[in-house]
């Protein structure tokens, strides 16, 4: 009977292992198919494997962040009075060096303002830091050459924006032209393609940013307190010193040039969001049916070169969308004179045929 037992007990736990399988009715062997098939990472759980991957790439990136800022940003970009206490100047400045050892950011942007950032840094020094007398006359000279550093490269950088200001309305002007084009779709596509990858380039908000952030370092670390003191000195003064007011005019010109490059990004910026919004939006949605449009246009030309290959230099220029009509000419000029009899000159063959 135990025997029995244990054999009817084993059938019924064979039976619940092969449920799976390919033959309902054998319950004494193995299942053909396994009851727990692998684990499929594409189709289970997909929103877990999405943040486990944003995790990974969010911490080699800092670890990229931290590599860059230890080796090409705080060796470079140091305040020159360590013993000053830690305050909004300090903060900026840290904000500004993570954003410098950002791995998206381009190198030669990077050096740049690594120069830009130890230039007001050493001017902090020299205004506030080098004498007990605000702007005596060695330190106005050499804070003068410092600033005039600083104003130079950022008139540049304001002339190179203007004149992307500049391109992208002209950019604009000719998109509008060939939007017009009786062409097809993929064609105008294409134009319009060439002409914004010759003349514009592509903004980055990691640069705005920058621009931003340094326009703060530089109120924090020098415009703001410099213009508290010499606004008191000014008043204080009985004599105007010329070398202090060429320096005055420095500081508040770099603050003025720095603004603008702000705002030329900015009018940059929204100027190829226009175009994209105005040109190339609506020709995405009408790529939508460049399939048929290439195949009415392969059509087209394989009529047409059928057609050259039977009568050559007749479809010079057809005209789309019309039926070409074929002129029916005698084979010879034997055929002809039997049926009319007589010869009859080119010309006047032409003119009737037309």
């Amino acid at each position: 009977m135990d025997m029995d037992s244990s054999g009817i007990r084993l059938a019924e736990v064979r039976s619940q292992l092969a449920m799976d399988s390919d033959s309902d009715s054998d319950t004494t062997v193995t299942p053909k198919k396994e009851p727990f098939p692998d684990f499929d990472a594409e189709l289970c759980v997909p929103d877990l494997n999405n943040r486990h991957e944003a995790a990974w790439t969010y911490a080699f990136g800092k670890a990229v962040q931290n590599d860059i800022r230890t080796r090409y940003v705080d060796p470079f970009i140091t305040p020159h009075n360590p013993g000053e206490p830690f305050t909004r100047s300090h903060i900026l400045l840290e904000a500004i060096k993570d954003l410098l050892a950002d791995p998206q950011m381009r190198e030669t942007t990077r050096q740049q303002f690594i120069v830009l950032i130890n230039h007001t840094l050493h001017l902090h020094e020299v205004v506030f830091h080098h004498s007990d007398k605000f702007l005596d006359t060695k330190e106005t000279a050499e804070a003068k050459v410092l600033a005039e550093i600083i104003l130079s490269y950022l008139v540049w950088m304001d002339g190179k924006l203007r004149d992307q200001v500049i391109a992208a309305e002209q950019v604009a002007v000719v998109l509008d032209q060939v939007s017009k084009e009786k062409t097809t779709i993929c064609e105008r596509y294409c134009r319009m393609t060439t002409v914004v990858s010759a003349h514009l380039k592509k903004p980055r908000p990691l640069e705005r940013r920058l621009l931003t952030l340094f326009l703060e370092v530089y109120e924090a670390w020098v415009h703001n307190t410099f213009l508290r003191q010499r606004n008191c000195q000014i008043l204080a003064e009985g004599i105007p010193v010329t070398g202090r007011i060429g320096l005055s005019r420095r500081i508040i010109a770099i603050w003025d040039v720095l603004t603008r490059c702000i705002e030329n990004y900015s009018l940059y910026t929204w100027a190829t969001r226009t175009i994209r919004a105005n040109y190339f939006a609506p020709a995405m949605d009408l790529l939508s049916d460049a399939p048929d449009i290439w195949q009415q246009c392969w059509d087209k030309r394989s009529t047409i070169h059928d057609r050259r290959s039977i009568h050559p230099g007749q479809f010079e220029q057809p005209l789309s969308g019309q039926a070409v009509k074929i002129p029916q000419q005698f084979d010879n000029m034997e055929e002809q004179r039997s049926t009319n009899g007589q010869s009859t000159p080119v010309a006047e063959l032409e003119v009737a045929e037309a």
